[in-house]
């Protein structure tokens, strides 16, 4: 899963996002600092309007893209929504930070902007020769990275169960045994006391309907 972090200072990266928004008068409105004044003109003859997943390429050097990022209205979907398309743009770089000092970005938006970064950037394959995802590391550059870092941790969390939930749907269910999914529960639960009933207790206890289910199974 690709990893998310909190920063004061943006770091080395290859690709940087600045988010914009709708202003007033039908402009497009820059949310960053870190971007030259003059692409408020290159946002004019692009007709940005500062949307959700919007994205404008401000520069292009063989070190370092600049996007510009659309966020909309900043509720906790539009953030979803942008991060979703940014990584989606930005899937080729090996690292993506996102300049957010000039954005008031509550906890539940930061939860939807990592949903949509970590989420968009997931992929499933069995493949043994499948290479590794490009993007490794994502850095969001926050005013306050304290603040947030409680907010960022549960974020990480939901996206993990999520990630995992995909992968259980994503794996064929010729691979799916009950013994299977035992190790995978307890794998994704670690640090926390696990039971593992078998067939025998199942009975004992009064399972009937899951023994039921299983008999129509060679693993049950």
């Amino acid at each position: 899963m690709t990893a998310v972090t909190l920063a004061a200072a943006v770091p080395a990266t290859d690709v940087l996002a600045v988010p914009t928004g709708p202003g007033s008068e039908g402009l497009v409105e820059l949310l960053g600092t870190l971007v030259d004044h003059d692409v408020r003109g290159l946002l004019v003859r692009e007709k940005a309007k500062g949307d959700a997943g919007e994205i404008v390429l401000a520069s292009a050097t063989d070190e370092l893209r600049v996007l510009l990022l659309g966020v909309g209205d900043g509720t906790p979907g539009s953030w979803r929504k942008a991060g979703s398309a940014l990584v989606r743009r930005a899937k080729s770089a090996t690292s993506l930070a996102l300049d957010l000092r000039g954005v008031s970005l509550s906890g539940d938006a930061l939860r939807g902007l990592t949903e949509g970064l970590v989420l968009g950037a997931y992929r499933f394959t069995q493949k043994p020769s499948a290479e590794p995802a490009t993007l490794g590391a994502i850095t969001l550059v926050v005013a306050k990275p304290q603040s947030l870092q409680a907010d960022l941790a549960k974020a990480v969390s939901v996206v993990r169960a999520t990630a995992f939930a995909r992968d259980l749907v994503n794996t064929p269910p010729l691979e799916k045994s009950p013994v299977w999914l035992a190790a995978r529960a307890k794998g994704l639960l670690k640090g926390l006391d696990v039971r593992i009933r078998d067939e025998g207790e199942l009975r004992a206890e009064g399972w009937g309907g899951v023994v039921a289910v299983g008999q129509g199974s060679s693993r049950p």
